[in-house]
């Protein structure tokens, strides 16, 4: 790719960079619930018991059958501790080595397992007594909610982040459906961390309509925060790698189009990742400009939607709306009126016949 169209798509890039502190998706994680009149009832109990119970063998157990098996109150106490529920159980296994206790996968089953509590409680304790061992049990229910609204976003962090890296698969995955446009696989439709996809052993995020008949192959890779060196790296020799196989094993005029969704403010911090898939991929779409995934993919399998766009838009991708055969098919979105079935799609809407 040249210079002048890297600069274009660089450009495009930063006028439609997501703003990620603005999104539902992302928003869902910041504000844990209050706790519950159970919750507040099981921390009391807990705090009774750290209060009273002088020797840590009997409190150890203790607490273990005031949680009763649940793995929720458990997840409440690694939270309020400052812990993760993936952290717990690396701890764990790192202790293992010299306890001789094999730990499961899950935090789950440390309620069930009181040879593995007891290895557990000598870990959480520590981080236990230092959050909650000065407060006082009877008067403690404004400061737990303070505590439990301060730790959320850390113990949250690591399911944010792996969520959010799937987030644009699965974006794409259901506007894909809702606009009857097949891709596989379809279980990115309502589990975005399923395998991917693999052709000649590349993993694609999404191929659309199948394997056997690729024509457009998507590789989705979305950073809210600074990717760092091995961050751009990673990304730049994957769509590397994609484009290289796709150029090797298909002919020209059977080769799927490599399309990249990529989006995010942690690309604008290291501009070596953003600029490496930017000139690889064949094309490139971002949340707001999403739309333009289905003007692709319909574009392949023949199937054109009717498009509504702002009319400054319209304008703007004037030449990648011609590419795809789409000028008779675009609408300014602020004339039309909406009669018939419409599916959102950034700042676009395709408009269904019914």
């Amino acid at each position: 790719m040249n210079k002048n169209n890297l600069s274009l798509r660089l450009k495009e890039f930063t006028e439609n960079v997501w703003d990620h502190s603005q999104d539902p998706f992302q928003m869902k994680f910041d504000k844990r619930v209050a706790l519950t009149d159970n919750e507040q009832t099981f921390l009391a109990g807990v705090l009774g018991l750290m209060h009273n119970v002088k020797d840590d063998g009997q409190l150890c157990f203790k607490i273990f059958d005031l949680m009763g098996g649940d793995s929720d109150k458990l997840l409440l106490l690694i939270q309020l501790c400052g812990l993760t529920r993936n952290k717990i159980i690396t701890d764990l296994k790192a202790a293992a080595t010299s306890s001789g206790i094999g730990f499961p996968s899950s935090y789950k089953t440390l309620v069930r397992n009181r040879e593995a509590w007891i290895v557990a409680w000598h870990h959480i304790s520590k981080h236990l007594f230092r959050v909650l061992g000065t407060l006082s049990p009877s008067k403690s229910q404004q400061t737990l909610e303070a505590i439990n609204q301060a730790t959320w976003l850390g113990f949250v962090r690591q399911e944010r982040a792996k969520r959010m890296g799937h987030e644009g698969e699965n974006r794409l995955a259901v506007l894909l459906s809702a606009c009857k446009i097949a891709f596989v696989p379809k279980e990115k439709l309502d589990n975005p961390i399923c395998p991917d996809v693999q052709i000649f052993g590349v993993s694609f995020d999404l191929v659309v309509p199948d394997i056997e008949n690729a024509k457009v192959c998507v590789k989705s890779t979305v950073h809210t925060s600074n990717i760092g060196q091995y961050g751009e790296s990673k990304d730049h020799l994957e769509i590397d790698e994609a484009k290289r196989i796709l150029d090797k094993k298909f002919a020209t005029e059977k080769r799927p189009i490599l399309l990249a969704l990529i989006d995010g403010i942690g690309f604008r911090s290291n501009r070596a990742g953003l600029e490496g898939v930017l000139s690889k991929a064949d094309e490139f779409c971002q949340f707001r400009t999403i739309w333009k995934a289905v003007v692709i993919c319909s574009h392949t399998i023949n199937k054109r939607l009717k498009l509504a766009l702002p009319s400054g838009k319209i304008a703007l991708f004037k030449d990648f709306l011609g590419k795809y055969g789409y000028l008779d098919y675009v609408v300014d979105i602020e004339k039309q009126t909406y009669d018939i079935p419409k599916v959102n799609a950034g700042e676009g809407v395709f408009l269904l016949e019914l």
